[in-house]
C-alpha cells in the first residue's frame, strides 16, 4: 500500500468513526461518565452533553440501556462526547402531539407541560408523593380551586377570607338553635 493510499483509508476510517450509535452500559454518577458499547467495543469512561451545566444546571444522566449517539474526535472513541439519546423499541418517545414536553421516569411517573391546553400535569406512580419546600407558598386561581382527597390535614392555622362550609352549613352564617343565654352550650348547628 502506498503512503497516499494509507493516507486516504486513515482518514476514511477517522471520518467513518467519528459519529458512532451505541447503548450505555455502565454509569458512572460521581464523576459524570458513561460507558457505551458500540459495535462490540466497550467504550472507556465518556463524558455527556446536557442542556444546562453553568450557574444553571440540569442533572438528568443517561442510564444503562439507554441508546445514545457518540460524537468522536478524529474517529477515536477515547476521546468521545455522548451527544444525546435516541428512541428505540424498548424506549418509545411516549408522546402523543407536538405540543407536549414530557418526562416519564423509570418508574412511571410524569411530568408534562401541553402547550395547546396549557396544562401542567405531574403525577407520580404508584406510592409517590409530591414535596414542595420553601419558606412561602401561594396558588392563584382566577377558577376553581379543587382539592381531591380522603382525607386533608393541615398543620398550622387556617385562616379564611370568605365562608367555609360543611355541606350546605356555613361556618359565617349558621345559626343555632336552643340556645340560652350565659353559660349554656348551643345545639348542633342547624342545616
Amino acid at each position: 500500500m502506498s503512503a497516499k493510499d494509507f493516507a486516504l483509508s486513515e482518514h476514511a476510517r477517522m471520518i467513518s468513526g467519528m459519529i458512532r450509535i451505541g447503548s450505555v452500559v455502565e454509569l458512572d454518577t460521581e464523576k459524570a461518565r458513561v460507558k457505551v458499547r458500540a459495535g462490540g467495543i466497550v467504550s472507556d469512561w465518556l463524558p455527556w452533553t446536557t442542556d444546562r451545566a453553568g450557574p444553571t444546571r440540569r442533572w438528568n444522566p443517561p442510564r444503562p440501556g439507554e441508546q445514545v449517539l457518540i460524537a468522536a474526535v478524529s474517529g477515536e472513541l477515547e476521546h468521545g462526547v455522548v451527544i444525546g439519546s435516541i428512541y428505540q423499541d424498548k424506549y418509545p418517545h411516549g408522546g402523543t402531539t407536538k405540543y407536549q414536553d414530557k418526562t416519564t421516569y423509570p418508574d412511571g411517573s410524569v411530568v408534562e407541560f401541553d402547550a395547546k391546553t396549557h396544562t401542567l400535569t405531574v403525577t407520580a406512580a404508584k406510592e409517590g408523593k409530591v414535596i414542595i419546600n420553601c419558606k412561602n407558598a401561594e396558588i392563584k386561581a382566577t377558577g376553581e380551586l379543587k382539592i381531591d382527597s380522603p382525607k386533608s390535614k393541615f398543620t398550622g392555622d387556617i385562616e379564611a377570607e370568605g365562608d367555609v362550609k360543611a355541606g350546605s352549613v356555613s361556618l359565617k352564617d349558621h345559626l343555632h338553635g336552643q340556645t340560652q343565654p350565659g353559660s349554656g352550650q348551643s345545639g348542633k348547628p342547624a342545616t
